[in-house]
């Protein structure tokens, strides 16, 4: 049986995927000069970076 706990990078990575995906729409009403691609390239990155976090944690804690 393994550990369902996160580890520190999987916790990291989560966070920081967080941090930028909500961060996007903040920047985007607070600097309406920056392109429309550099919001969807945070965003994206930010989801992405979410998602292999949760991919990581599902392959190394979750199944036997």
């Amino acid at each position: 049986m393994r550990n369902n706990k996160m580890t520190r990078p999987m916790q990291r990575l989560l966070s920081v995927g967080c941090v930028l995906a909500t961060s996007a729409g903040f920047i985007h009403s607070q600097f309406p000069a920056i392109p429309d691609f550099f919001i969807g390239l945070m965003a994206g990155t930010g989801l992405g970076i979410m998602i292999g976090s949760l991919i990581w944690y599902r392959k190394t804690c979750v199944r036997a």
